[in-house]
């Protein structure tokens, strides 16, 4: 019988992928110095066999074995029926063989090829049909589904510890306050607001009551739902990796996530950010998923359903449905040769247009309420010469530019190292295009995912309004992380050269995030310790004492006051009053409350025997305050000075006959008697200061700056 030439299914070479260890030496049918078998193509002495490209392709992109994810039946179907050009048709009809032959070939050492032989019953087919064994679905290297999924459990759960870890200890701030007083509202009333206000978050503020209804509200409530976002994208990125390039490769990006200062903020942060992150990968996993399968319908609904929520969750998401369109272009670019194999590809990219249509469609109604909300982003500096150090340090690696020193630089060189690798494959005849069987590849997924939702901030802020904010872009971390893990793998190999880089990666990345659980950490607020002074002096006071509270400006945020402090802390205000309140943020349909003027309140303070003023120490209140409880008989007997807020206690004062004073002035000692002019604005309060707010005296101070 006439051999044939040597045959090469859809997958590729017969040959298992190279691991770690194992030369790439090409067959000895393919060696210059053996004679051409009978039917076997000439080749010139310059020309590449499907065996070198492989080689090349091994060194290049898969060091330690091809991916997890295997073929799918469709893509089988669609490379037999479009073969090769060396190849005989008639050769790719292939007996499968046995499951018992395929564990033993999935569990040999990966460094020392099998050396099993077939068995009677496969070799009498390959003899019949002149076709070698169909290879296994998984290189020798790549590990079990059981292994799969017991890692992504595992960097899950250490995702989860690093960002749970003391994540009630921050004091809460004016964005999470934010959260509070919207989640702990009535549906009704949530929706009231979100007509006017932060309709951005409506969707988050109605998962976070649903939360707290369930568990109630206290700063550990509020962040953990985050902590746990975190660590589930963690686990993700694993099997997200795992389907796009090696499984060690995987684990190494779920591990450098949750360094990532910006990942391990996001996980104490009762926002959406963490959430958002966790959407952004689970669709770009059903994304992969959808490509490989198919005709199957389920994925690209999944897509639709998963894509509107997220963008309900957070608008910004929508840059994803844009870096998605532009990862599935650059794929079918790729796969337009051959007939079968082009009309798969524009049935494929035809289901994701339909499916990101609908998505769009979904989502548009809430993009446009949000639009008309657009004045919630006024505090977002234009694009300058600061944001190229947002871009770079801020973005992902918040107050480490060192740690931003390795992450961009490595991320890079991954770029370059799966560039070539996609290169040398797409060369390939005998190869369907992309690393992992015809489906998408790392380079194709993460360099969008990276690139343009920046570049459409970037770009939008500079014709529109400015709208880039690092943190707003913090779903693109997964990319990141995934491109840096490239190069670690790839150049060091070896397990124990692994484990050293990422122990340097932690060492540098830990003062970052031990600095984000210290109690001011977040925009150097000191609401805690404010809820604690107050709750000490009031356990101190006799019983029966009555306490009221005056809460006035907080620092950074001219509509709102203090009162936000009540709102993060309620134990610690239970019981007293609150002389200014007029009607609180929930009855009449806004984030904040509004407030009467002091001077139409003195009857109610009046009734008070002590009286704690909480003010900016910018903004400060105390000397006009002072001066309006005076003629009560109320003298200031303890201030404190805490990190942007100063805290005064009023107490009445008797005479040596039991009866209060007329008038009462406040000790010298404790105001600065520059401040003690009757107050002159709207509110009854003293003029700002100059640079504040308000102020038409030139600013002395820097204006602040919202926080990263």
């Amino acid at each position: 019988m006439t051999d044939l030439p040597r045959a090469h299914s859809a997958r590729g070479s017969d040959e298992p992928s190279l691991t770690a260890g194992e030369s790439a030496v090409p067959p000895a049918s393919d060696r210059p110095d053996e004679p051409r078998r009978p039917g076997e193509p000439e080749r010139s002495p310059g020309a590449s066999s499907p065996a070198d490209l492989d080689a090349a392709i091994t060194r290049a992109t898969q060091v330690f074995g091809t991916p997890d994810a295997t073929t799918s039946a469709d893509e089988r179907k669609d490379a037999s029926a479009s073969p090769p050009a060396h190849e005989n048709p008639a050769s790719t009809s292939t007996p499968e063989i046995s499951s018992h032959e395929t564990s033993s070939r999935e569990t040999s050492s990966p460094a020392t090829p099998s050396t099993e032989s077939p068995s009677p019953e496969t070799s009498s087919a390959a003899a019949s049909t002149g076709t070698p064994r169909r290879p296994s679905k998984r290189s020798p290297s790549a590990p079990g589904r059981g292994r799969r999924v017991r890692d992504a459990i595992l960097v899950g759960l250490a995702g989860l510890i690093v960002s749970g870890a003391f994540l009630w200890v921050p004091s809460v701030w004016y964005d999470e306050a934010a959260t509070v007083t919207s989640a702990t509202r009535s549906f009704g009333q949530l929706w009231q607001m979100v007509q006017s206000v932060d309709a951005v978050h409506a969707a988050y503020y109605s998962l976070m009551h649903l939360w707290f209804d369930l568990v109630g509200y206290s700063p550990l409530t509020l962040r953990l739902p985050s902590a746990i976002c975190i660590g589930l994208a963690s686990g993700f990125i694993v099997w997200l990796g795992g389907r796009l390039v090696t499984h060690r490769i995987a684990v190494v990006a779920g591990i450098l996530f949750f360094l990532m200062p910006r990942v391990a903020w996001m996980g104490t942060e009762g926002r959406s950010f963490a959430l958002t992150t966790l959407i952004a990968i689970t669709l770009t996993l059903v994304l992969v998923y959808a490509v490989r399968s198919r005709r199957r319908v389920w994925p690209w609904v999944a897509y639709v359903i998963l894509a509107v929520g997220g963008v309900a969750i957070f608008a910004y998401l929508a840059l994803l449905l844009a870096a998605h369109g532009v990862t599935m272009v650059w794929w079918a670019l790729t796969r337009l040769r051959g007939k079968a194999r082009a009309a798969n590809t524009a049935r494929v990219f035809g289901s994701f247009l339909v499916a990101a249509g609908i998505a769009a469609a979904g989502a548009l109604p809430l993009v446009l309420a949000i639009r008309a909300q657009a004045k919630q982003v006024s505090w977002i500096a234009p694009i300058s010469d600061a944001t190229r150090g947002q871009i770079f340090t801020t973005q992902f690696f918040t107050e480490n530019p060192v740690l931003a020193w390795i992450g961009w630089p490595l991320g890079a060189i991954g770029v370059l190292i799966l560039a070539w690798g996609g290169w040398v494959r797409f060369r390939s005849p005998a190869k369907p295009g992309g690393i992992a069987g015809g489906g998408l590849t790392l380079l194709q997924v993460a360099v969008p995912w990276l690139v343009v939702p920046l570049s459409g901030l970037v770009v939008a802020s500079e014709i529109f309004s400015p709208l880039y904010s690092p943190r707003y872009l913090a779903f693109t971390a997964p990319a990141l992380a995934l491109l840096m893990a490239v190069p670690i793998v790839a150049v060091l190999r070896k397990k124990w050269q692994i484990a050293i880089a990422v122990t340097v990666i932690a060492a540098v990345a830990a003062p970052s995030i031990v600095a984000q659980r210290l109690p001011e950490a977040k925009d150097n607020s000191a609401w805690s310790q404010v809820a604690d002074l107050i709750a000490r002096e009031r356990a101190a006071e006799t019983v029966g004492t009555k306490d009221a509270v005056i809460f006035g400006p907080v620092r950074r945020h001219p509509t709102a006051t203090s009162r936000v402090i009540e709102v993060a802390y309620p134990d610690a205000f239970a019981g007293m009053t609150d002389i200014n309140l007029d009607t609180p943020g929930a009855l009449r349909g806004t984030l904040w409350e509004s407030i009467h003027p002091l001077s139409e309140r003195l009857d109610v303070a009046n009734e008070a025997d002590v009286i704690y003023l909480i003010t900016s120490n910018k903004r400060d209140w105390r000397g006009g305050v002072a001066a309006r409880l005076a003629p009560l008989g109320f003298s200031i007997t303890e201030q404190w000075k805490l990190t942007g807020v100063n805290v005064l206690r009023f107490e009445r004062v008797t005479t040596d006959d039991g009866d209060a004073p007329t008038r009462g002035a406040p000790p010298e000692d404790y105001v600065d008697p520059s401040l003690t002019t009757p107050p002159t604005d709207p509110f009854g309060m003293p003029t700002p200061l100059p640079g504040e707010p308000g102020s038409t005296s030139a600013p002395t101070v820097p204006a602040p700056t919202p926080a990263p």
